[in-house]
């Protein structure tokens, strides 16, 4: 390697790792949940074990009146989607936000929305309301 660019190389190599560890540590600090897929997803084991612990956390469902009445996650907010837009202010931006729907797919939705208004801790629940039930009448009683 010419000398003239050696300099250049070194400090480029630095700058990625300075970058690198930037990024580790602001990940390690959103949030000290079991998440996973970039601090997005969290399994429902994991939210289990969380609520075991009495971690504090909001639990918010995005589904339907109807689908909550019919059944849903003790504790939980019901905020359907289609009210997310003017109703966002009402979460807390201190506390994590762990998003759960039907299956998966709101709650993606719901999660990438509050992320894009700041709420840096909205995690979306792995398999949502579905995942959740499928464990909980796996479970041994």
């Amino acid at each position: 390697m010419h000398q003239k660019y050696r300099g250049s190389f070194l400090f480029l190599c630095l700058i990625l790792f300075l970058a690198s560890l930037f990024f580790y540590f602001s990940k390690e600090q959103r949030t000290a949940f079991p998440v996973h897929e970039e601090g997005r997803l969290i399994s429902v084991g994991d939210l289990k074990d969380l609520s075991a612990k009495k971690e504090s956390f909001v639990l918010l469902d995005v589904r339907l009146q109807e689908e909550y009445d019919a059944g849903h996650i003790e504790n939980a907010i019901l905020m359907p989607l289609n009210t997310l837009s003017t109703r966002f202010n009402e979460l807390p931006k201190d506390k994590p936000i762990i998003v759960y729907c039907r299956t998966g797919r709101r709650s993606a939705q719901a999660t990438s929305f509050l992320r894009s208004k700041g709420f840096a801790n909205a995690i979306d629940l792995s398999g949502g309301y579905s995942e959740w039930m499928s464990r909980k009448t796996a479970e041994p009683h």
